[in-house]
C-alpha cells in the first residue's frame, strides 16, 4: 500500500478499512492532542489523486481529511 500527497492518512486508515466514525481521538483523558504530522511539506499527488481532488471526486475520509 502506497501512501502519497495530503492524503497519506486517510489512505492508511482507509487501507486498515477504517471510517471517520470508527475513531475516538481522545488522549490522556481528553486533556492533550497528539498529532499525526510532525512537519508540514508540499503535497506530491500523483495524477490520478491530483484529478480526483480537483474534481472534488473524494471518499467520505479524505473529504473529512481536507477539510
Amino acid at each position: 500500500m502506497s501512501f502519497v500527497g495530503i492524503l497519506q492518512e486517510s489512505h492508511f486508515l482507509t487501507g486498515l478499512g477504517l471510517k471517520r466514525s470508527d475513531l475516538e481521538p481522545k488522549a490522556n483523558g481528553c486533556r492533550k492532542v497528539y498529532v499525526w504530522h510532525t512537519r508540514t511539506e508540499v503535497a506530491q499527488l500523483i495524477t490520478t489523486e491530483r484529478e480526483k481532488f480537483w474534481h472534488g471526486v473524494l471518499n467520505e475520509t479524505e473529504v473529512d481529511a481536507v477539510r
